[in-house]
């Protein structure tokens, strides 16, 4: 069972509605899970669990860098990319999929480049900000 909460919608004031807000009440590890699958009668090992979970894993891994998104009973996993972004002229080279977006990690794909040296740069106004924040790779890309 989920159990949530009701409180006013603080976003949209004016229309008098209420958002609900999921309390998780037990957290649940991976050894549970684990326990769980290979409970008595269900004829599954503990090491066969671990390798169907980290399979699963990759293959969600292989299926997002590739589509951007991967949709099954069990979740629906779908890249996502908010903010306002500003083309700054000719000189900068937009990409346009990316499939992982993290505080620590981004993965993307690269459009085809003329041959030459590049510098990546990534930049983003982050939310409650209004000024834009960014960082470069010390590395120059070199295409040939």
């Amino acid at each position: 069972m989920i159990h949530y909460s009701l409180t006013k919608d603080r976003m949209n004031p004016e229309k008098g509605g209420y958002i609900a807000k999921v309390s998780q009440w037990a957290k649940t590890d991976f050894d549970e899970i684990m326990d769980y699958m290979v409970a008595e009668g269900t004829g599954l090992t503990r090491p066969q669990a671990l390798a169907y979970f980290e399979k699963l894993t990759q293959s969600f891994e292989h299926f997002i860098e590739l589509r951007g998104g991967v949709s099954t009973p069990l979740c629906r996993v779908q890249t996502t990319i908010s903010g306002v972004f500003r083309n700054k002229g000719t000189d900068n080279i937009r990409v346009n999929f990316y499939s992982i977006i993290r505080s620590n990690k981004i993965i993307f794909l690269v459009p085809p480049l003329p041959q030459g040296n590049y510098t990546i740069v990534v930049q983003a106004i982050m939310r409650m900000h209004k000024s834009v924040r960014g960082g470069a790779l010390q590395r120059i890309i070199t295409v040939s």
